[in-house]
């Protein structure tokens, strides 16, 4: 026993990295590697283990309603009989909450947004390097080309898109302080016009009109009028990108219109055949993810006529493209519940930090049109920029 003590307090002794440091790391390499995080996570957890815990999570309103969202499909799992088959896949939305309470102990709010931001700064680096020299092999490639976009960006388009828009919401956050971190934040909201990336440009106009109001040194009036100057002139730039024209089908006549949007957006096939399955048992939601993919796979066999596109929704196997509608089929009606108030209450709260605000309406819009908790890096983005957010911190 002797020995095991004073072994312990030689581990406490050395301070090579402190917990911080090592969530610093982390948060750097989020972008460029998949397998690099979860490595220096296990180090992370053992920093923390040997310094004193802040426990005062439990107080956060965002980590309680979201925390009983979770029980509640895990209790949903034990009372159909599937926690065993499906725990790979229950464990994703419980390892959120452990990734929450662990970068609830990071301090160093600014360390963790400048790693961030530099890791995001260099993806965007070998991203723009990499659409070069396919520029140079073949002059006449379009970001409009959904495969070609996904061999080209090391992440897949909404993720790499919404990474960016994290990456400006931290860059105009700095911006009242240091006015040079615009131009980062132009850079990243260029960079999302230029592929197309729908949800991260509409978050992008809209954290340059919040901000635009915030930092501004004039009045509200005047800042509003910039705010909205900016957004024209970000619209403006839209207008001219031929990828982004293409990505939304855009054409005078409405009806024509519509008629492509429903040809190339999967979700006006997916939505309904998750609404029919849910219809089945909304109480406590489908008996495992097995039939759930099984009953989406017919649906898409049913509803699709033309044979290349319904092979290749069956092939894909798409999920819900909507977490909310994920949590309804998971864990039926009162794990959506507990999912839609842990976004509302905060948002409510006069105490919570006006970023965290802004965080959990990017999340909220992300949620909308993604299963972000099934993705490594969404759970990643969710829980350590909720985490970091959630209560004032000393620097």
């Amino acid at each position: 026993m002797i020995f095991v003590r004073k072994w312990l307090k030689n581990i406490k002794a050395i301070r090579f990295f402190d917990n911080n440091s090592i969530a610093v790391l982390l948060i750097s390499t989020l972008l460029l590697s998949t397998a690099l995080p979860n490595i220096l996570l296990i180090p992370f957890i053992l920093s923390i283990v040997f310094h004193k815990k802040d426990i005062s999570f439990i107080k956060s309103p965002f980590f309680i309603f979201f925390a009983a969202a979770v029980t509640v499909i895990i209790l949903s799992a034990i009372s159909q009989g599937t926690i065993i088959s499906d725990f790979n896949k229950l464990s994703k939305h419980f390892l959120v909450l452990v990734l929450f309470i662990l970068f609830y102990q990071v301090s160093k709010i600014k360390q963790a947004e400048n790693a961030f931001l530099l890791g995001s700064s260099i993806t965007l680096l070998i991203t723009c390097l990499i659409i070069l020299f396919e520029y140079f092999d073949n002059p006449d490639f379009s970001l409009a080309n959904g495969e070609l976009v996904n061999e080209l960006l090391i992440l897949e388009r909404p993720y790499l898109g919404f990474a960016f828009a994290l990456a400006t919401f931290i860059a105009l956050k700095k911006a009242a302080i240091k006015p040079k971190y615009y131009l980062l934040a132009i850079c990243f909201t260029a960079f999302n016009i230029y592929v197309s990336a729908r949800l991260a440009i509409i978050l992008c106009m809209l954290l340059f009109f919040i901000y635009a109001i915030k930092n501004s040194p004039f009045g509200f009036k005047k800042s509003l009028g910039i705010g909205l100057v900016l957004v024209i002139i970000l619209g403006f730039f839209l207008s001219l990108s031929d990828n982004f024209m293409k990505r939304i089908h855009l054409d005078k006549d409405y009806d024509k219109l519509m008629i492509r949007v429903k040809a190339y957006e999967p979700r006006f096939i997916i939505w309904p055949c998750t609404y029919n399955i849910i219809e089945e048992n909304i109480l406590w939601g489908t008996p495992s993810f097995d039939i759930t993919e099984n009953k989406l796979k017919n649906c898409y066999a049913n509803e699709i006529e033309q044979d290349d596109k319904r092979n290749y929704y069956i092939n894909e196997g798409f999920n819900t493209h909507n977490q909310f509608l994920d949590y309804l089929m998971l864990g039926g009606i009162f794990s959506v519940i507990f999912l839609i108030l842990s976004f509302l209450i905060p948002l409510l709260l006069k105490n919570i930090s006006f970023e965290m605000k802004i965080i959990l309406i990017m999340f909220l819009a992300f949620f909308i049109v993604e299963n972000v908790i099934h993705r490594q890096l969404g759970r990643y983005f969710f829980a350590i920029f909720a985490a970091l957010y959630s209560k004032p911190r000393n620097e």
